[in-house]
Parts: structure tokens; C-alpha cells; sequence
């Protein structure tokens, strides 16, 4: 097998299993309880919250672990009454009744005229790999006395995070975007004491996230943020292998790329074929023993067409025909051969069934 859809989710490597298994199996206590075994889990904590605030220049008294970034886009949208997003967000934001779409330019207007209280726009769009760059937002947004909120979910491990640089009032990951298992997530929040809790109960996360915590989880994603943060080597290797995507893609007739490769990730193409619809091309590389997408793998199985595509004008002949290749470092230059010597084998088959 070919995976191909890390946007979506990535594999738990050796190293972070390794450390899963140590509190699952024998480091087990309840990080609430005062006895060794409660201690010890409630030191894995302390030290990942540690790990996590050294990856992306925060304080650990800034960092709460949740399930997930859907859970911490949720918890800080809680907080606030109405809410400014762009139009290309995750769904956990553009499904909140509370956040009302925006395009970058009518974003000053927006706030004025609907009293809004938060504006939320993403670091890397989960489709199509495109980097926005967000401080001119944020800078309108505290200018006008409004707090900023990044998901920056797809951004982990490909682009260098630094919460102070950025100046946002809070940031949600996910840890199985970088190895780390699902079911664990990271909020940063800048001032902590501005936000109310999204659950209720225990005293966990400093009063503000109860619930008995993840230990394995967090332990994982602590050793996650160290191992799989972003670094030079790992970008050159990306970058390379996005241009053998592209190159090898671009003279084909009838293409259309919906990631700019200029302003993205060096993880991800997203792109379109004329008259190969993307479902039967995806179905044709499974069969090849290829995983790819053909976008959020939130939405994979709604048969309306993809609302990013949609806001970005991809011509109407292509929006459904998109698949979208996310892959790592540890791709080889067969399996690259492979992949694209079997999605333009696939493309003809579809063209010729047309």
C-alpha cells in the first residue's frame, strides 16, 4: 500500500506507540489520584505540556490538551457571541451557528457593522495545503479591540508555529496530523483567564477542561511535537517530491491545480482531471493499492462538491474530478514513479469510458 492521505490522518509511528504502551500498560494511574502511580501520570502531563509550549513558543500554563482540534475550535468559540471566519474554514468552525463568513477584504466592515467579538481564520487549508498569512488579520482584529483565533490544524510540522510571532489569542491542534493517535488535540490560549470552560466537572486543565485526562494520548503528543516539528531537511525533502507531482501532472491535457505549490505545504497537491470524475479515479488507485483523497476526509462522504473549491473559482468542470495527494518524507522515488505512472494510466481508462 500507498498512503497518500496524510491531510487526513497520519500513521502512529514506533517511537510515540512505544511511549503509548508504557501508559497503557503499567503506567496507569488516574493523574487526579495522589498515590505513585497517579503522580507519575501526572508528571507525563506536566512534561508534555512542557514539550508542546518549547514547540510552538508559548508558557505550559498556556497549553490545555483536549480531544482534538474540533473540541478546541468549539471551546474557544463558546466564548463569544458572534463570530468573523473565512469562507474555506474546517467544519468545526463553519458549522458553529455562531460564526458568520468573511472574506479577508470586508473583514474591518464585518466587525463594525455586526459587533463581533472573534475573528477566526485558518493558518493552512486542510484541501488544498495554501499558507495564509494571517498577521495582517490579526493586527485589524486587535486594532479594533477583537480577539484572533488560528486553527492550525494542517499546519503543524510544515510550516514553523510560533504563537508570539503569530500574536494570536489562541491556536487548536490535532495530534494525529503528526503521528500522534486520534483523540488527542492541543488549545494555546494566551490569557487563559478569559475563557470559561466548554465542559463542566472535575478540576483537570487547571479547572478549565474536566474530565479524566488521556495520559497515553498526551504523553504521545508530547513526544509527537518534538520528534515531527518542522525543520529545514524535511521541508527540502517535501518540496522535492511536490515538484515531481507537478511536473509530472502539468503537461497532461485538460488539468487544473488547486493548490498554488508557490504558497502551500510541500505535503500536499490538490488537483483535477476533465472528465475523470474523482470518486471512479480513486476507486481505480485503491485497486492499485493507492490511498488518496479527494479532500476533507470530514466531508468525504457528502455528495455536495467541495465548499473550498467552490470560494477558490475552480472551474465547474474540475470540481468534481479534484483528488488530493498528502504524503511525508518516507515516500521513495518508486512509489512516486508508481503513483503517478498509475493515476495517468487511470485518467485515460475513465477518459476512454466517457
Amino acid at each position: 500500500m500507498i498512503y497518500l492521505d496524510n491531510a487526513a490522518t497520519t500513521r502512529v509511528t514506533e517511537p510515540i506507540l512505544e511511549v503509548m504502551l508504557s501508559y497503557l500498560k503499567e503506567s496507569y494511574g488516574n493523574p487526579s489520584s495522589l498515590y505513585f502511580l497517579g503522580r507519575k501520570s501526572k508528571r507525563v502531563i506536566e512534561t508534555a505540556r512542557e514539550q508542546v509550549a518549547k514547540a510552538i513558543n508559548a508558557k505550559p500554563e498556556q497549553i490545555f490538551f483536549t480531544s482534538g482540534a474540533t473540541e478546541s475550535n468549539n471551546w474557544v468559540i463558546s466564548n463569544f457571541d458572534y463570530v468573523i471566519c473565512s469562507k474555506i474554514e474546517h467544519h468545526s468552525i463553519l458549522n458553529n451557528p455562531k460564526c458568520h463568513q468573511s472574506d479577508f477584504s470586508e473583514l474591518e466592515r464585518k466587525i463594525r457593522k455586526n459587533n463581533a467579538d472573534l475573528v477566526t481564520y485558518m493558518l493552512v487549508n486542510n484541501e488544498t495545503g495554501q499558507i495564509f498569512d494571517i498577521k495582517s488579520l490579526v493586527e485589524i482584529s486587535h486594532k479594533m479591540g477583537i480577539m484572533f483565533h488560528t486553527d492550525a490544524t494542517q499546519a503543524f510540522g510544515h510550516i514553523p508555529i510560533d504563537v508570539k510571532e503569530l500574536a494570536v489569542d489562541s491556536l487548536s491542534l490535532s495530534g494525529h496530523k503528526f503521528h500522534a493517535p486520534k483523540g488527542v488535540g492541543i488549545l494555546y490560549l494566551k490569557d487563559p483567564s478569559k475563557y470559561k470552560p466548554l465542559f463542566y466537572g472535575g478540576q483537570q486543565e487547571k479547572n478549565l477542561r474536566a474530565g479524566t485526562e488521556n495520559v497515553a494520548g498526551i504523553a504521545a503528543i508530547g513526544k509527537a511535537v518534538e520528534l515531527y516539528n518542522f525543520s529545514k531537511e524535511k521541508d527540502g525533502i517535501c518540496r522535492t517530491i511536490q515538484g515531481k507531482f507537478y511536473s509530472a501532472f502539468k503537461d497532461m491535457t485538460d488539468v487544473w491545480f488547486n493548490t498554488n505549490i508557490s504558497n502551500s505545504i510541500p505535503t500536499t497537491l490538490n488537483l483535477a482531471f476533465k472528465n475523470a470524475e474523482s470518486e471512479s479515479l480513486m476507486l481505480l488507485l485503491d485497486s492499485n493499492g493507492i490511498c488518496v483523497s479527494s479532500g476533507s476526509a470530514c466531508n468525504s462522504r457528502s455528495l455536495e462538491s467541495s465548499h473550498v473549491l467552490k470560494v477558490m473559482g475552480t472551474p465547474e468542470e474540475y470540481i468534481y474530478n479534484s483528488i488530493r495527494l498528502s504524503w511525508d518524507e518516507s515516500i521513495t522515488n518508486e512509489q512516486i514513479n508508481y503513483v503517478i505512472k498509475s493515476i495517468k494510466n487511470n485518467v485515460k481508462k475513465i477518459r476512454g469510458y466517457v
